[in-house]
């Protein structure tokens, strides 16, 4: 997932899909943008609302471009 937009509105989306009957994907790359500077401080929030969809592995790097991007790779294992 790679939205324009600040990561509660990815994470808000990210929750409707995952919330639907059926819907469990094995991993998920996602594109944070932080379009707020002290979003950066929030990583570890945004980290635990994805473990709570059952995930154990949440990885964080920051991306190069601009440095105002995060990308998370998300996986059971």
């Amino acid at each position: 997932m790679d939205a324009n937009v600040a990561p509660n509105y990815t994470l808000d989306t990210l929750d409707a899909l995952l919330t639907q009957a059926g819907v469990r994907p094995e991993g998920l790359v996602l594109t944070l943008k932080l379009t707020d500077p002290n979003a950066a401080e929030k990583l570890p929030e945004v980290a635990q609302r994805i473990r709570r969809h059952g995930y154990r592995r949440v990885r964080m790097r920051q991306l190069a471009f601009n440095r105002q991007e995060i990308c998370a790779v998300v996986t059971d294992a």
